[in-house]
Formats: structure tokens, sequence, C-alpha cells
């Protein structure tokens, strides 16, 4: 079976992209908590990006993730 992994957010001009895998959340809620727009909140037994426009790519999310689910990408 093939992992469900989903782009939640691309910044064009920083050339990245912030990448979640489903099955590594534990829903923990760490990302949220320090996500600097409120932007990631947990709805429906996963993780949602509530304006996927509004994303910075600080990376705050990927790095308080215990279970390494977000990520941020580099893109060419």
């Amino acid at each position: 079976m093939q992992r469900e992994i989903v782009v939640f957010a691309e910044s064009e001009r920083l050339k990245k992209v912030l990448v979640y895998d489903k099955e590594l959340c534990g829903l923990c809620e760490a990302c949220g908590a320090v996500c600097p727009k409120g932007l990631l909140i947990v709805r429906d037994h996963q993780i949602v990006i509530t304006d996927p426009n509004e994303c910075i790519m600080c990376g705050f999310c990927a790095t308080a993730c215990p279970v390494g689910a977000l990520r941020i990408e580099e893109r060419s």
C-alpha cells in the first residue's frame, strides 16, 4: 500500500513545499502550537491547514513534529 503524502502549502517564490505524511501523524498538535500563523488544526482525525496561501514556510511545524510527519522540501 502506498503512503498518503499531501502537499499542504507551496511557495513558488521560495521554491519550497510543506509536505504532510498522514500515516506518520499521531495528532499530537505540536505543529499547530508552534505555527506563528495558527494555520494547522486537527479536524476529522487529521491535521489540516486552514489557509495554505498564508504559510510562510518557516519550518517551525516540521521541527516541532516528533515523528517527522511534516517537512519542508526544496523545489527546483
